[in-house]
């Protein structure tokens, strides 16, 4: 983009132009980004395979600010133990993350969690959202008007069922 380092995330302006507003700070994630999602805050949420973003360390998964700077009030603590390949904002406050994981701050999830917004959006695990069984691999989502997700991805089961690489 107009030979600008970006730290491997730059928002563009509707006309295709690099919005010079948002600015990384740095060297942005340290690995790749897989998937990002906007908030009505402007705020990103960004998933992908790394340990840090701009050298603070964020497993997998981070909230950037709008004009690019690291939301550390978005604190996932270890987060999801793998990639996340996946993320969807839920108006409302919710995230919903997909990736190869089995565990996001310990607790198992297998590709697929949700993060509530208890009042201050700092990415803690919603426990009232448990997916059925094993869908380790999930690579798209998309959250229904209804809350009901729908996942894409490498897997062939979901919840005992046979399923060939979608559930709901």
């Amino acid at each position: 983009l107009s030979n600008t380092t970006v730290g491997k995330v730059a928002v563009l302006n509707s006309d295709g132009s690099l919005n010079t507003g948002f600015n990384s700070g740095g060297s942005g994630a340290n690995g790749q980004i897989y998937s990002a999602a906007l908030q009505l805050d402007g705020k990103i949420i960004i998933g992908g395979q790394f340990s840090s973003y701009n050298g603070a360390s964020q497993n997998n998964l981070a909230r950037l600010t709008a004009n690019g700077a690291l939301d550390t009030s978005f604190n996932v603590g270890s987060g999801p133990n793998g990639s996340v390949n996946a993320v969807a904002w839920v108006p409302g406050g919710q995230v919903v993350i997909g990736g190869n994981f089995n565990s996001y701050n310990g607790a198992n999830r297998n590709g697929v969690a949700r993060l509530t917004d208890n009042g201050s959006g700092d990415g803690t695990l919603d426990t009232g959202f448990v997916p059925p069984g094993s869908i380790y691999g999930v690579y798209s989502l998309l959250v229904q008007e209804n809350g009901s997700v729908l996942v894409r991805g490498s897997f062939t089961s979901a919840g005992g069922t046979g399923t060939i690489g979608v559930a709901r």
